[in-house]
């Protein structure tokens, strides 16, 4: 952006700019970690067409999509282990 001088903010972040503020603080709520990896990779989550492959060994990002899917009352996620 700077080399084809497009204008922007000094403070632009790909999540910020596609996701609110109360957003990020919900998601952190149900368990999705508070870094901006994790909120990049949640706007991926929440704003793609197609469904998301992760790569969670940790299981942070799987705990976060199923509290977040019980509060759209989806009981019924079907979670793939390998």
């Amino acid at each position: 952006m700077r080399n084809l001088k497009i204008p922007h903010s000094k403070e632009y972040s790909f999540a910020g700019f596609l996701c609110k503020a109360t957003e990020f603080l919900k998601w952190s709520f149900q368990g999705l970690p508070d870094d901006n990896f994790s909120k990049d990779n949640g706007v991926f989550v929440t704003k793609g067409r197609r469904y998301p492959l992760m790569i969670d060994p940790q299981q942070q990002g799987n705990t976060w999509i199923k509290n977040m899917e019980r509060e759209n009352n989806k009981d019924k996620l079907i979670v793939l282990d390998q």
